[in-house]
Order: C-alpha cells, then structure tokens, then sequence
C-alpha cells in the first residue's frame, strides 16, 4: 500500500533520525543500519499489516463487518488517495463490508464509482469488482441485470486463484437457488466444502443455502436447526436478521 504525505514523512524522518542517533551513539554503520531495518519493518508491520490480518480476522472468523469498517477507514487515513490500487482495495473492501451488513445499495453504488477501465479484464481485480457487483444486484433482486454481468463479464475462472474461484462458485450456487436447481445447488454446495478451507462467515453462508434448500424440499426441521445455528454464531452479520425472517415464517407454519 502506497503512504499518505503525512505518513510517507513521517516514515522517511523517523528512519533518518533513528540511524543518525544510533551513530552519535557510537555504532557502527553496518551494525546500526540492521537496527534502523528491523525497527523500520517493525513499525510498518505494526502499522499496516497487523491492521489489515485483524481486519480480515474481524470479517470472516469473528462476523463483525462493523470493527471491519472501522479499521479500514483508520488505514484508509493512513494511505495515500492517489494511489489507484490503494483505492481499489478499500473501496472493494468498504463494499464487502456493506454487503456483510446487509447495505447492498450502498455497496453497489460505491463498487459503480471504481474506475476499472486501466485494468486488463482478466484481472482479478476486475474480476472481483463484477463479482461483488452480481452479488449485490441479486441481493437487490436485479435478477436480469446481475445474469448479464455474470454471462458477459466473469470469464473461465480455471486461471484464477483460490479466493477468486471460490467467490465465482458462491456465485454460482445463488444462481442455482435462484433459478430452483436444488439437486445442483447440493452438488455445488458439496464441492465448495470439498475444495475451499472456508472461513466461519462462509461456512453460515453455506448452512444458510442449505437451510433454503430444506424449506423447498419441507425438510422443516433440519431449516430451523440451521437457521437457529446461523443466529447463535452469525454476531453482527445480517445474515443473522435473514435467518430470524426465515425461522419466524417456518415456525409460523410448523
């Protein structure tokens, strides 16, 4: 990630008055060089990538898009506006974060703001941006509009890596259970388990499909225990007011 002006300062200053006190000290260049390193490194670790493992932490195995977002608005504060892939990565994230909370027309319109048109198309950030956008319109219920984003503009994903193949697939089963292919929904479902280490959040996404299934099939026990399952450990995702909706009308006609 690219540094504000304030940090990029701060960063440059710090690193140049720790190896010049380190050699009034009476170190030597070699040995205060290595110093200023592991403390430069150290503070950047700090900083930025122990941020960014929490942040992530906090999302997928905690369930909790709010502490999401408000880490990535501090390192956002951090990082320079004018880096294109700076830009990128927090608008998408702040975009997934939304999703998670259930604010689908927010996330849709800030993916729209994304200016993609200096990445190649079978970049996986391109891929992902249409991704996140199919997600949110079939969230919207614009049935029609995600379909043609996803014909037209998520290619064979076999070159991809994992994240980006198992976002596709995830894709693919809302496309099923859309379209009332429960048999195939269970098939995809299967291979998702079978070929993804999955992080808790996408593991309640998935009993979430299953439980749809249940309730078309009148499995309405087996729905209700998932669903209560996705309310104890779903925290704050809105996953967990859907599956309230669900096990209010399944309790009601039980």
């Amino acid at each position: 990630m690219k540094l504000s002006r304030k940090y990029f300062v701060i960063y440059i200053t710090g690193t140049f008055l720790l190896m010049i006190t380190l050699l009034v000290l009476g170190l030597g260049q070699v040995l205060a060089g290595v110093i200023t390193m592991i403390v430069v490194i150290s503070w950047y670790i700090y900083n930025f990538i122990y941020p960014l493992k929490k942040m992530i932490k906090l999302l997928e195995e905690e369930c909790n898009p709010e502490g999401f977002l408000d880490i990535l608005i501090k390192l956002k504060e951090k990082c320079s506006e004018n880096s294109i892939i700076n830009q990128y990565i927090f608008d998408i994230n702040e975009a997934v974060g939304l999703m998670a909370l259930g604010k689908y027309e927010l996330a849709k319109q800030i993916i729209e703001n994304i200016d993609i048109s200096k990445h190649s198309s079978r970049n996986s950030f391109v891929i992902t941006y249409y991704i996140d956008l199919v997600s949110c319109r079939y969230a919207l219920s614009e049935i029609d509009e995600a379909n043609e984003l996803f014909e037209t503009k998520i290619p064979s994903y076999s070159n991809f890596n994992k994240k980006v193949k198992l976002a596709i697939e995830s894709i693919i089963l809302e496309r099923y259970l859309l379209q009332d292919k429960y048999e195939e929904a269970k098939d995809k479902i299967n291979e998702i388990k079978n070929a993804y280490k999955l992080t808790k959040r996408q593991k309640l996404h998935l009993i979430y499909s299953e439980a749809l299934i249940d309730e078309k099939e009148n499995n309405k026990e087996k729905a209700i225990k998932k669903y209560n399952k996705i309310i104890k450990n779903g925290n704050k995702l809105y996953l967990v007011e859907e599956a309230k909706l669900r096990l209010n009308l399944n309790m009601k006609k039980a």
